[in-house]
């Protein structure tokens, strides 16, 4: 089973990837090598202070993205990590595969008493 998930899935998604990896290096590469070359008209005297590139400079609008971001971490924030609908289901969660070895502990008399005690 495991042999035959790894080479239907994990194999082809794993040589998937790098075969993107493959094909996106040359570009980047090739990008990387036409930018170098470009001439640019650089104004020390620039209002942006950077000579005309300053657009380039991405610091405010990342700023406001980070947040943004906070913002909605801060609201999606609880003050305790586990809420009581977390709690109920992981609990019936643990005890469910429990049940049918509870009605080979106890005979079924003592557990109808005990649950009928339980509930009136």
């Amino acid at each position: 089973m495991a042999g035959s998930w790894s080479v239907i899935v994990s194999l082809p998604t794993f040589q998937f990837v790098l075969c993107r990896w493959y094909v996106r290096l040359p570009i980047w590469f090739r990008f990387l090598w036409q930018a170098s070359g470009i001439s640019l008209n650089l104004q020390p005297s620039h209002p942006d202070r950077c000579g005309g590139l300053g657009f380039l400079s991405t610091a405010d609008v990342q700023s406001l993205a980070d947040l943004g971001g906070s913002y909605d971490m801060a609201r999606a924030m609880r003050p305790t990590p586990v809420s009581m609908d977390d709690l109920v289901s992981f609990t019936a969660v643990t005890l469910l595969p429990l049940l049918p070895l509870m009605l080979a502990a106890l005979p079924l008399e003592q557990i109808m008493k005990r649950t009928m005690g339980v509930l009136f």
